[in-house]
């Protein structure tokens, strides 16, 4: 309670800030910090209420090879030795520093986090309990798996968070720069062109889809027309809402191959 109560004394101060991590390793810090940062993300109720976005990712470490993991905005590393090697913070060092372009977090070699010895058992628990850990295959050493404690990978949360981010500013730099939008057509075009903008930026950033034909990437945005809007929302002066939907790009996390092998040309 007393970490949690001083990480929201410092979102009063400065609350500009995304990934976090914490010294503590004491498995129940862990479970309230990740809970915590799933908190973080602000209802569509809230949002109407006027309270402002800052959702939070939050990346800890265990040392209990039955950790449990369940919260969707968290990521759990299990270290055998958490306070000599950090693997929360050398994985984040490894893979933080790509952000807001979205690469996968599996494969990735953070400096100096040794491979956990651990049984197949032991390593299936961890899988299935939403921990990653440092594996050995085939005498390659990386991070598996990348994930959330729902099962979510960590790039695809990243990526929605960004652009959530950047439709935001986009559209808050709209209003600021133009004297007036006419409650008009061709004024929700106006206030629509930041959602496009967002959305062109997440596919630069291969968060979004690519249509490999028409190199364009793969959304679509509905913008209402004026003929939509209620009267109170005239009144109000609200817009009707945008609707938009993107396809995620993805990433490649593994695959199998099979084939055979002829000793002559004839089948």
């Amino acid at each position: 309670e007393n970490l949690v109560a001083a990480i929201q004394a410092l979102r009063d101060i400065n609350d500009d800030w995304y990934i976090f991590l914490s010294d503590v390793t004491d498995e129940a810090c862990v479970t309230a910090l990740c809970a915590w940062a799933e908190s973080t993300e602000p209802t569509e109720a809230a949002l109407g209420a006027g309270v402002e976005d800052h959702r939070k990712f939050y990346f800890g470490q265990t040392s209990n090879k039955k950790y449990v993991n369940t919260y969707g905005r968290s990521a759990v590393v299990y270290s055998e030795h958490p306070t000599e090697e950090w693997a929360d913070a050398a994985w984040v060092g490894c893979v933080g520093p790509f952000w807001p372009e979205s690469v996968t977090w599996k494969w990735k070699v953070p400096d100096k986090v040794a491979v956990a010895d651990l049984r197949d058992s032991e390593r299936d628990t961890l899988e299935t309990n939403f921990v990653n850990f440092m594996t050995a295959e085939y005498k390659h050493e990386y991070m598996k798996n990348g994930i959330c404690g729902d099962g979510n990978f960590i790039d695809n949360v990243m990526g929605a968070d960004y652009i959530t981010y950047q439709m935001r500013e986009n559209l808050y730099n709209i209003f600021l720069a133009n004297p007036k939008i006419g409650y008009t057509d061709a004024g929700f075009a106006i206030v629509a062109s930041g959602v496009y903008a967002a959305l062109n930026r997440a596919v630069d950033l291969h968060i979004i889809a690519k249509d490999p034909e028409s190199d364009t990437g793969v959304y679509v945005v509905t913008i209402p027309k004026r003929a939509a809007a209620t009267d109170e929302q005239v009144r109000n002066r609200i817009m009707p809402d945008i609707k938009w939907e993107a396809q995620l790009e993805g990433a490649v996390h593994g695959v199998k191959v099979s084939g055979v092998l002829r000793v002559t040309l004839n089948g």
